[in-house]
């Protein structure tokens, strides 16, 4: 008799913490968006393994916003998991990271910070949230949201092994490993290496990093990357097939084995591509020479890719690592260089159309040393309209260009802005 008074006592028991708990999600919906933010940027921070590109670090903040609306939902509803799964958002990352080489242990690390960070948000709001004692209700949303947390751990944890598994049967799996151990100057028999890749490393490498445009489907990416790789190989006049490697299921890195004295034109290369009908974009680096050069090459094209990513446009389409070798260290530290720009261009560092097209004519400007008449032949202007431009722009500026003691920073600064744009650029 005792034993089914203390069931039915907890069972209320029970019910009254979930009503309680699911008080506390509705009190933590209009703090979602800021909550996603700051759980965003503070997994890139504490988790090191997770902040890779542009897109990664979308799919990270998507995941993140599909699991907070989804825990939310979970316990507004109550303790019965029902037939809840993981959101479709955080699986996909899981199989992406799995493909990419991320330890599954920095995933699962990002599920436990955001667990924490929401139990701080909930207790925050809980005294205003429940009736009676806070206190008593902690054991609850504490079990519940680790029942939702149990959960989707196991479920992604099950995404990123099988995608794990898949991905290192694979062939390209089995030229990743090869590729990584060679790229991590790890004791690698380079020999070996050589035959299960293919290739030779006493040669002139260049590397490039090429990934469709988003309107590509999955199902033509295949296709789309292995044209853009002919047209790539016709632009450097190479013989050899080149080394391909996926990197994800969208994204692959290429090795070139190309003779002394190649030079890849961006502006033709990019021509040859839509000629072709490929939609991609491509990051070069430098032909360097031997297996360093191998690796050089390969950090190069990774560089001008993170700089690609960083500005947000599509265009130009080709961008080589000879154009924005200073532009990637400035890349390295977005927010110093932010401030380098604002300090130097001032109200000139607006992200908008017009600032944008004032900018554009002061770097010309400023390269051809204050001459309206060479600034007005490179942009196909009049020299009245360079000199309304310019002025514009100087009236904008922050800094004098025309001051030897600055035109640096300006030109620095207008070179990151060119590069780099939203990511170093003010909102209207």
């Amino acid at each position: 008799m005792s034993g089914a008074t203390w069931g039915h006592t907890d069972r209320v028991e029970v019910s009254e913490a979930s009503v309680q708990v699911a008080e506390v999600a509705r009190r933590l919906r209009p703090l979602r968006e800021p909550f996603i933010r700051d759980l965003f940027d503070l997994t890139l921070v504490e988790i090191a393994e997770l902040d890779h590109d542009e897109r990664l670090r979308g799919l990270l903040e998507a995941s993140i916003t599909e699991n907070i609306v989804t825990a939310l939902n979970y316990l507004e509803r109550g303790p019965e998991p029902g037939d809840l799964d993981a959101p479709t958002a955080a699986l996909a990352y899981a199989r992406i990271l799995a493909q990419r080489g991320v330890p599954l242990s920095a995933l699962i690390r990002a599920y436990r910070l955001g667990h924490t960070r929401f139990l701080d948000a909930a207790l925050a709001v809980l005294p205003d949230a429940v009736t009676g004692e806070p206190m008593a209700v902690v054991p609850h949303l504490v079990r519940q949201s680790a029942d939702y947390l149990d959960l989707v751990c196991d479920r992604v944890g099950r995404a990123w092994e099988a995608e794990r598994e898949r991905w290192t049967a694979s062939g390209f799996g089995v030229r990743r490993q090869w590729v990584d151990q060679v790229l991590a100057d790890r004791q690698v028999d380079l020999d070996r290496a050589a035959e299960a890749l293919g290739l030779r490393f006493d040669a002139l490498h260049l590397a490039v990093e090429l990934w469709p445009t988003d309107d590509v489907a999955d199902g033509d990416v295949d296709r789309v990357v292995q044209a853009s790789c002919d047209v790539v190989a016709r632009h450097l006049g190479v013989r050899r097939d080149p080394l391909v490697v996926r990197t994800d299921d969208r994204e692959v890195a290429a090795w070139f084995e190309v003779a002394d004295g190649v030079h890849v034109d961006p502006r033709a290369l990019a021509t040859e591509l839509v000629a072709a009908g490929s939609p991609v974009q491509v990051a070069c680096g430098r032909p360097e020479h031997g297996v360093e050069g191998f690796r050089r090459s390969h950090r190069q094209a990774r560089r001008v890719k993170l700089v690609r990513a960083a500005s947000g446009r599509s265009e130009p389409a080709v961008t080589t690592y000879a154009e924005v070798a200073a532009v990637t260290v400035l890349a390295e530290d977005l927010d110093a260089t932010r401030a380098l720009v604002l300090r130097a261009l001032g109200s000139l560092a607006e992200d908008s159309d017009r600032a944008q097209m004032l900018r554009g004519t002061l770097r010309e400007f400023v390269l051809r040393h204050g001459s309206f008449a060479a600034t007005a032949a490179a942009t196909n202007l009049h020299r009245n309209s360079v000199q309304y431009r310019v002025q514009q722009a100087k009236d904008l500026c922050a800094l004098d260009p025309t001051d030897p003691a600055t035109a640096f920073d300006v030109l620095v600064a207008l070179e990151a802005a060119r590069w780099l744009g939203r990511a170093v650029l003010t909102r209207p």
